[in-house]
Formats: C-alpha cells, structure tokens, sequence
C-alpha cells in the first residue's frame, strides 16, 4: 500500500462502517455454512436460506458502500472547491453547468447551499461502481488525470493500471451486477458458486481501493 492516509473524514468513516458490516455478514454466513448437517447446495427451493446468499449480500453491500462513500467525499469537497477562491478549481468542477433555476435561488439563498443542493441533484442517479465513473467522480475534485489515478492505485497494489481495471470491473462490478440484476444466475439459469474466500477477497479489494482514492484525494 501507499504511505498512511490523511486524517478520515466523516465519509470515510461511515464507509469503514458499511464495510464492516460487509464482513460481519461474511462472518454470518461462514457461521451458517458450519452448523452440522448444513443442507447442500441444490437451490431447488430458491426460498431456502443458505450461506452464499450471506456472501452475496455482503459484496452488495461492500459497492454499496463504496458508491455512497464516492458521492459523498465528492460533494463535501466540490462545495468546498467552490468556496474556495484562492485555487485554480479542477477543470471538471469550473466546467460543470448549472440550470437556471439553481442560479436565480442563489439571489435570496446562500450559494454553498444552492450548489450543494444542485450536485445532489446531478449526482442522485450517477453510480461510482466501475472504474469510468470512479474517476469522473474524483476528477470533478482533483486535477488528476485517468491514467495518474489508476498507474498511482496500480503500484499500490502492484499491479499496472489496466490489471487494477480488469479486476475492479471484470470481477468486482462485473459480479456484483450478476448479482443485482440476474439473481447471480449464469446463462444457464444456474446460480453461480460463490465461496467465503471469494467474498471476502472481493470485500477487501474494495476497502483497500476505497483508502487508495482517499489517499489521491489528500
């Protein structure tokens, strides 16, 4: 890993929080899966509870909680750009556009408020999952480019920038929506194995990357 990160932010620590409880139902369902006599895992009642499910949830929870750290870190810190007129603002931020509407609030409202409430609004259905998103997101706060910020994050985890991608979205995002959207079923209709060894990997992998881009942000 990099050198240590700076002091968390109160996103950040609601982000070790939801992480957590990622690994907490980890915990749960390798709990489940010891219990003697454990029913095998035929799915023929797709009702029935079983670890796996536990594992699944947990690395829903895990992007979750990254997608809601990213929106969050990027708003606090974009409102905080904005008031900032003593520094040149990221090109992302100086460029964003704002309705109208928002500009004439800010003749009888403060304009931290309208703005912030503006990038609620424009970020509300943006997810940070893949790595394409994840780097608008911190573009619009830094004056980082893609390539600094996946070649910084691949030598922490000694990889090269387009390893850290295949990774995070080919595997991490990539099951994840598996998950969501198909009941984590393959084209056969059959639900995919996913072991305790398997979720905890993907859950720390978006831990580490989480402090990483916290670290670029500074």
């Amino acid at each position: 890993m990099t050198s240590p990160d700076p002091p968390r932010t109160p996103q950040l620590r609601l982000f070790d929080k939801n992480i957590q409880y990622a690994r907490d139902l980890i915990t749960g369902g390798a709990a489940l899966q010891g219990l003697r006599n454990f029913p095998a895992a035929d799915y023929g009642d797709l009702g029935k509870a079983h670890p796996e499910d536990l594992y699944r949830a947990a690395w829903n929870q895990a992007v979750a909680a990254m997608d809601h750290w990213l929106h969050d870190e990027v708003i606090e810190r974009a409102v905080k750009l904005a008031n900032d007129t003593g520094n040149q603002r990221p090109p992302s931020l100086a460029n964003l556009k704002m309705p109208f509407k928002m500009v004439e609030r800010m003749r009888n409202e403060a304009a931290n408020v309208v703005f912030r409430d503006f990038l609620e609004d424009e970020y509300r259905r943006k997810s940070f999952h893949n790595t394409e998103d994840i780097t608008g997101g911190i573009k619009l706060v830094t004056h980082l480019t893609s390539d600094r910020i996946w070649d910084t994050i691949g030598k922490a985890f000694n990889m090269t920038r387009e390893q850290v991608k295949q990774r995070h979205d080919g595997e991490i995002i990539k099951r994840r929506n598996d998950i969501s959207h198909r009941a984590d079923m393959n084209a056969n209709g059959q639900r995919q194995p996913m072991s305790e060894d398997q979720a905890r990997a993907a859950i720390e992998w978006i831990s580490n990357l989480v402090h990483e881009l916290f670290g670029l942000l500074g």
